[in-house]
């Protein structure tokens, strides 16, 4: 059945430059790969015109801290936005996929097969104490296949329940991805046997 075949997809390779402006602030942060293989991450503040690298070994153990607990917020959210209702789990998923990926509320529930009537949930059991720095990964497949992910993104395993109709399927462990751009958490998902 198609519902078993979707899961949360976490892209990535090494090696890219990508360069993205936080909406919140006027800083263009970019990210490259150095030639140790080191992933190094320079802010250029526009406004005071300095530039400051930093580099996975010494990211601020503080702003660690606040992304450790927006990756668990945004799993733990995920699984409690099912309890609304198919659609609002489904529109959830689409507002914090990681942007341009495609991802929309509708697109899922077609993948899916779901008529009007049917149910569909999933919970996401975030095991993590295995959550780790993954500032180099690059998307392996869909739109953005071989971009590094703008923000800073983590590695981490969890544990995967749906639930269609109300009938549970097998749980499924995975590695999967989340980046952190600013103050929010987005997870990489796809509603797609092609993506």
């Amino acid at each position: 059945m198609k519902w078993l075949l979707a899961m949360v997809t976490v892209l990535g390779l090494a090696g890219c430059g990508t360069t993205d402006l936080d909406p919140q602030t006027t800083e263009a942060e970019v990210t490259s790969t150095t030639g140790t293989g080191t992933t190094e991450r320079s802010t250029t503040t526009t406004d005071e015109e300095k530039t400051t690298s930093t580099t996975a070994a010494d990211r601020d153990a503080d702003a660690v801290e606040d992304d450790l607990r927006l990756v668990a917020q945004v799993w733990e959210d995920y699984s409690q936005s099912w309890e609304t209702g198919t659609d609002a789990g489904f529109e959830f998923l689409a507002a914090n996929v990681y942007p341009d990926l495609g991802l929309t509320a509708e697109g899922c529930r077609t993948f899916f097969n779901l008529g009007p009537t049917d149910t569909f949930k999933e919970t996401v059991d975030l095991d993590e104490e295995t959550i780790e720095p993954a500032y180099d990964w690059v998307m392996p497949r869909g739109p953005r296949q071989g971009d590094v992910p703008d923000g800073w993104v983590y590695v981490m395993t969890t544990r995967t329940q749906r639930f269609l109709n109300g009938e549970a399927s097998d749980p499924e462990s995975a590695e999967v991805h989340v980046t952190v751009i600013g103050e929010r958490a987005y997870f990489f998902y796809s509603c797609s046997e092609t993506v």
